[in-house]
């Protein structure tokens, strides 16, 4: 009998063992795993820095040719580096233009030139109060476009510094002793050091 019970009681262990087998195998599987899991690493990935930006430098030479043909520098006068048309940006901003103004013929930017020379000059005023709230209006409104300014020489040439490559304009108004010339010219920087003559054949207006 002793035996049988004997017999019983290793019978009854063996799924108990075995249980106790297949859980370990089970936790050694997922160790390792997990361990595996650790052990992977990411490899670095290189990234490339960004090209610099490519800049270029712009020189101008200002003059009016005479009917006599000589040739007169614009000499001690602003001009001014824009990163859009000064027409368009005034246009857009819908300043009013009150009296001599408001004329059909005359654009936005001429206007504001008009009003710098009745300022300045006394001359090609239609109202000195109307004219200096425009001028002061139109400065406001195209001071966050200007990139630089420049005054030319004596010999009217003038340079600005290197910018990035890309379309700009060239704003100035030259003040004479009965009028002005002005100018908003659309250029393109290049690479390459480059010269722009600004004289009447390109001016948007001469009075």
């Amino acid at each position: 009998m002793s035996s049988v019970f004997q017999n019983l009681k290793i019978l009854r262990m063996k799924p108990l063992n075995n249980f106790f087998i297949v859980t370990g195998l089970l936790l050694c599987a997922g160790s390792l795993c997990c361990q595996s899991k650790l052990q992977t690493r990411t490899l670095p990935v290189e990234i490339s820095s960004p090209s610099p930006q490519l800049k270029g430098e712009l020189l101008i030479e200002v003059g009016l040719v005479y009917e006599s043909g000589d040739v007169k520098p614009v000499a001690r006068s602003d001009f001014y580096l824009l990163d859009d048309d000064a027409e368009k940006i005034l246009r857009e901003a819908k300043i009013e233009r009150k009296g001599k103004l408001g004329k059909h013929e005359l654009d936005y930017f001429n206007a504001y030139a008009v009003a710098q020379a009745c300022v300045n000059l006394l001359t090609q005023c239609a109202s000195l109060k109307e004219s200096w709230d425009f001028m002061q209006e139109a400065k406001r409104v195209l001071k966050p476009h200007i990139i630089q300014t420049v005054t030319t020489g004596f010999d009217g040439k003038a340079r600005f510094e290197p910018v990035a490559t890309g379309n700009y304009y060239v704003m100035g108004i030259m003040l004479r002793k009965k009028g002005f010339a002005s100018w908003n010219l659309k250029v393109e920087v290049k690479p390459t050091p480059q010269t722009v003559i600004l004289d009447q054949n390109n001016a948007a207006l001469i009075i």
